[in-house]
């Protein structure tokens, strides 16, 4: 069968253009570069290169000026041999008629250009690994006043950072069930050292195998993280539907069921209240914590008398030698998290004066982002800790506002979240308590004893400001007696054998 005869629209044809460049005179130059022009197209040209080594290497390029006036202009439109002849003359063809209608194709190759670019970065915020960042900012840091969505970063990253180039748009349950399938295997994603980033401010995170497997619970609450982010891209208007809205977990494999019996009972181990020994400890601990600050203090000035500088305040002439000694204490006879007493402010949460604590807790403050009220907590201190925190506020000079336990380390003024690991591992060595007993579990301390000493579940909610009983008894009745006898709540509170705080002699850390 014959082949069709190509239409040509330039004058220029690769046999004219091989002897053009063997030639070694050539007429017409263009910034000292010889040039072929086409006779059919005006301005139509190609140039050669300058490399010695590839006589070949020419520019097509396209001279013009526009109606309107102005210089004359140049436009690259492709390199030979790599684009064709008739290519090169169509492209040429085209925006030479743009110029006759007074359109500049420079503009438009602009113009096109950016949308291409535009679309690539759209492409590339449709992506975990460029959607995280917004989110995590935008979407969760906003909720309270400070960086709260970290944890939630590293949880998806860990988890989920295998899927960090694909676009959440095509994410479907297959997905779901190969990550179902890798974290029963102990598959996960662990950050490398060092503080390396992504082009995104992402942390650079690198698959890890032989990890212990979590549990069902766990992975069902990784799963609403996830789900989570994505209908937030969806709000934004990142991606037009959310992908894994009805996505859901396969069954618990008998491992997975195994694990979460286990953990079960772990968790209601530690929801307990402290044995005799460990509070005589946790007094050890910190009666010595303060003893090692004030000798170590009265050393240090002791050589600054020597070198005539000046001495730093005496830690023997202060109720307490170091915040966390009363943090310490709020956090064990409180019954709240660690997170809303280092984040307690004076006159706004607590008055020292009464002792009543009123405040929204920290973790119900992303209700807020969706329009709900959080979690108000209200209540009266015990005795033994109000006396405690009004020697604190009497150490502190009485302020009217400001953070209870403030700190001139953090941009905020207030504590890190973890601003007290150092102090508590100090005491729980100089204390002899148990080396794995977290500052976290001394939250449990409170409702587990007043449940032991026969509160009922509703005494014991008000008493701490929770606002269900249902919560009360789920996380902590197993530390309720056998019998159902109870026992006034306030004549309790004011015995001398059994506090609210469960010391058999209370006393105050000095």
């Amino acid at each position: 069968m014959p082949r069709a005869k190509q239409i040509t629209v330039t004058s220029l044809s690769n046999s004219a253009i091989k002897r053009w460049l063997q030639e070694t005179t050539q007429e017409f130059t263009e910034g000292n570069r010889p040039v072929k022009f086409c006779t059919m197209i005006p301005g139509f040209h190609l140039r050669r290169g300058t490399a010695l080594s590839r006589p070949d290497a020419c520019a097509w390029r396209l001279r013009y000026r526009m109606a309107s006036g102005g210089k004359m202009k140049f436009l690259t439109i492709g390199k030979y041999p790599a684009m064709t002849v008739d290519a090169a003359a169509a492209d040429a063809s085209e925006k030479y008629t743009l110029i006759r209608k007074g359109i500049d194709p420079q503009v438009v190759e602009r113009e096109r250009n950016a949308e291409t670019l535009k679309a690539e970065a759209s492409a590339k915020n449709r992506t975990l690994r460029g959607y995280l960042p917004r989110y995590v900012e935008e979407r969760l840091n906003t909720r309270k006043s400070e960086t709260s969505g970290n944890t939630t970063r590293s949880y998806i990253q860990a988890h989920f950072w295998h899927l960090a180039d694909r676009d959440l748009a095509s994410l479907d349950s297959d997905d779901i069930s190969d990550w179902q399938t890798r974290e029963r295997a102990g598959i996960k994603n662990k950050p490398t050292k060092g503080e390396e980033t992504d082009t995104h401010g992402n942390r650079i995170y690198v698959e890890s195998k032989g990890n212990k497997p979590i549990s069902f619970k766990t992975m069902n609450e990784h799963l609403k993280r996830f789900k989570s982010l994505l209908q937030s891209a969806k709000d934004d208007k990142v991606i037009s539907h959310n992908p894994l809205a009805d996505a859901r977990l396969s069954d618990a494999n008998e491992a997975q069921q195994e694990l979460t019996l286990v953990n079960e009972e772990r968790r209601l181990d530690n929801r307990r209240p402290l044995t005799r020994d460990e509070i005589a400890a946790l007094e050890r601990g910190l009666d010595a914590f303060q003893q090692k600050l004030r000798e170590e203090r009265d050393a240090e000035n002791a050589l600054r008398a020597e070198r005539g500088t000046k001495l730093l305040p005496d830690l023997n002439a202060q109720n307490y030698a170091h915040w966390f000694v009363p943090f310490c204490f709020m956090a064990t006879f409180s019954g709240q998290r660690p997170n809303d007493v280092r984040s307690l402010e004076w006159g706004r949460h607590l008055d020292p004066d009464t002792g009543i604590w009123k405040k929204h807790t920290e973790k119900s403050m992303g209700k807020l982002a969706k329009g709900n009220t959080p979690t108000l907590v209200k209540f009266r201190l015990p005795p033994r800790a109000r006396e405690v925190i009004q020697r604190w506020h009497t150490q502190q000079g009485s302020p009217k506002s400001g953070y209870v336990f403030p700190s001139d380390r953090t941009k905020d003024g207030k504590i890190g979240r973890d601003g007290y690991d150092t102090a508590w591992a100090h005491v729980k060595r100089l204390g002899g308590l148990p080396a794995g007993l977290h500052f976290y579990t001394l939250r449990h301390h409170m409702p587990s004893f007043m449940l032991q000493q026969r509160y009922s579940p509703f005494q014991v909610m008000k008493a701490l400001g929770h606002t269900s009983e249902r919560m009360i008894i789920q996380n902590y009745g197993h530390n309720m007696p056998d019998d159902d006898e109870l026992i006034d709540v306030m004549g309790t509170l004011e015995s001398a054998e059994h506090t609210c705080h469960g010391f058999t002699e209370p006393r105050i850390p000095a």
